[in-house]
C-alpha cells in the first residue's frame, strides 16, 4: 500500500476548472477528449489517448493518437499506452524515456477476465518492451475473476495497476489498492469506467488503514 497511488479521472470536465484533485496523486487527461494546447498543471500528469479497440472515444487513427501524446509528453510524468500498440510506438517509448517520463502498458477487456495464463502474457510482454508499469483492467462478475487478478498481482514483482470493472468487481477496487495495486483510478464528477468509485473512496479508506496502523504502533 505504500506505493499505492490514486489516479483522478475527470474525462467530463473543461481543464480549467480542475484545480483541485482531492488529495489524489495524478490526473489522468484522455487527449482524444480535449480541444486545449499542452500545457503544464500544478500537478502531475497521466496522458493517453485511447485506442478505440480499448473503450477509446472516437476514431483516430494510431499514428493521430501518437501525435496527440507527442505534444503532451514534455508536460507529463506518465504516459498510457496500450500493450497491443507497443510494438507500433518504440519511438514513443524512447521520447517517453528521453523526458523521464513513467510508460504504463495498458490491457483492458471490458467484457470478461481473461484466464491467468493469458494475462500473465500480456504483463510479460510489457516487461520485454521496456514499460514500467503494467495496467490490467477487466470486468469481474464473480470471486473466480477476482482470484484471477489477486493471483496475477501476488505473483508478480513488477509493478502492477489492477482495475477489477463492473458492480461486483468496482466494490474490491480499493482492496487491490491496499494489496499493491500501483496506480488506482477515482472520478472527480462522472465514472469513466464501470464500477469506479470516487477519488474520496480511495482517499477515506487508504487514509483510515494508515491512521489504524499509526495506532497500533503507538500503542506497541
Amino acid at each position: 500500500m505504500d506505493n499505492a497511488k490514486i489516479v483522478a479521472v475527470a474525462p467530463n470536465l473543461p481543464l480549467s476548472s480542475i484545480k483541485d484533485l482531492k488529495r489524489a496523486d495524478l490526473l489522468e487527461l484522455h487527449l482524444n477528449l480535449i480541444q486545449e494546447e499542452p500545457q503544464k498543471f500544478p500537478f502531475p500528469l497521466l496522458i493517453t489517448a485511447r485506442d478505440p479497440k480499448e473503450g477509446g472515444k472516437g476514431h483516430l487513427s494510431l499514428q493521430e493518437r501518437k501525435k496527440l501524446i507527442e505534444k503532451w509528453l514534455p508536460f507529463a510524468s506518465y504516459v498510457d499506452i496500450e500493450i497491443c500498440n507497443l510494438s507500433q510506438s518504440e519511438d514513443l517509448l524512447e521520447k517517453a524515456e528521453n523526458l523521464g517520463v513513467k510508460v504504463v502498458a495498458s490491457f483492458h477487456d471490458f467484457s470478461s477476465t481473461p484466464s491467468l495464463n493469458f494475462l500473465q502474457d500480456k504483463v510479460d510482454e510489457a516487461i520485454e518492451a521496456g514499460t514500467d508499469i503494467v495496467k490490467i483492467a477487466t470486468l469481474v462478475n464473480s470471486l473466480k475473476d477476482l482470484g484471477v487478478l489477486e493471483d496475477l498481482l501476488f505473483g508478480e514483482e513488477f509493478p502492477l495497476s489492477i482495475s477489477p470493472m463492473g458492480d461486483f468487481g468496482g466494490k474490491h477496487r480499493v482492496e487491490f489498492a491496499k494489496l499493491g495495486s500501483v496506480l488506482n483510478y477515482g472520478y472527480l464528477d462522472k465514472p469513466n469506467a464501470s464500477g469506479q468509485p470516487p477519488v474520496s473512496y480511495y482517499v477515506e479508506s487508504l487514509i483510515s488503514d494508515v491512521s489504524d496502523s499509526s495506532k497500533v504502533l503507538a500503542e506497541a
